[in-house]
């Protein structure tokens, strides 16, 4: 028998017994290979196909890799962990060296449908930051400012659909105002707000002409001054394309003044009418306004 077959059948006999096989360069004339008792293992420095499924010797006693010898890439059709711990990513029983995981549909299941459980105060990142969610404030709901406030909110019908939708109107020479009180979640993440604005005009629109939209808040706790100083206030310049259509500002970074999650802000929309960017000489209609807040938690 030559020394391929030979170390071939007693590396069979050895895994058969529950002992293993280490490499040990250079250790023996066979090709590298000695008994390993302490730690049982098989190494083998070519590409092995198998005809068989790999199973360990005992159940839940070993692990395929270790902290310091990991596998590059798993290739699998179909992957089943059939287990209540499992790990995906740093923590307790994690490996130290674990970077990342990248799945492109995951699906957690129980016995009553999919689920994902996080622990109090959790968030799931998107890129690695904070994802928004959505608010709009719509002109049914805004009321003019005392001062410098816009006309009240207006309801108005489509010549052939009939479609019912209220504005307010912001004049071409005066900026003006209309507000709303806010309720913030409590997850929301006392950051910087994405805001855009919707409007239609009404009358002869010039295509050459634009309106510029802005926002700005102000947010107070329990025990905060009522007289809250307005943040920086943002605008965005919108070129018009024609009568009763819809026309939506690009979206805008803005703070309101002491931004924080549960907290009561005060928003306000206004029309920059001396901005000079805002050039269309007629009253303008606002509709509503997105605002997009991130979140450091995904419960609110």
């Amino acid at each position: 028998m030559d020394k391929k077959k030979t170390i071939g059948l007693i590396e069979a006999l050895m895994l058969v017994a529950g002992i293993g096989v280490g490499y040990l360069a250079h250790s023996t004339g066979l090709y590298g290979y000695a008994p390993v008792i302490s730690q049982p293992y098989y190494q083998t420095t070519t590409s092995t196909n198998l005809a068989n499924s790999i199973l360990p010797q005992r159940n839940k006693s070993y692990d395929l890799g270790s902290s310091i010898l990991s596998w590059r890439n798993v290739y699998a059709s179909g992957i089943s962990v059939n287990d209540s711990n499992v790990c995906l990513a740093n923590g307790t029983n994690c490996p130290s060296n674990y970077s990342s995981l990248t799945i492109t549909n995951l699906t957690f299941t129980n016995a009553t449908g999919s689920w994902l459980n996080l622990n109090t105060g959790g968030n799931i990142q998107v890129a690695g930051a904070n994802p928004y969610r959505t608010m709009v404030l719509t002109a049914a709901g805004c009321w003019p400012s005392f001062t410098a406030g816009a006309t009240t909110n207006t309801q108005s019908e489509t010549v052939t659909n009939l479609e019912d939708y209220r504005f307010v109107g912001f004049d071409a020479t005066t900026t003006q105002y209309c507000q709303w009180t806010v309720v913030m979640p409590s997850n929301y993440d006392g950051g910087a707000l994405l805001g855009s604005v919707n409007f239609t005009v009404t009358t002869t629109a010039v295509t050459a002409s634009s309106t510029t939209w802005g926002l700005q808040g102000a947010c107070t706790s329990t025990g905060g001054n009522m007289d809250m100083n307005w943040g920086t206030a943002v605008s965005s310049a919108k070129q018009l394309t024609a009568t009763n259509r819809l026309h939506t500002t690009s979206e805008f970074s803005f703070t309101p003044s002491a931004p924080a999650g549960g907290s009561v802000c005060q928003f306000r929309v206004f029309r920059s009418a001396a901005n000079s960017n805002d050039d269309y000489g007629n009253m303008a209609a606002f509709i509503s306004a997105k605002v997009r807040y991130g979140i450091n938690a995904f419960s609110d």
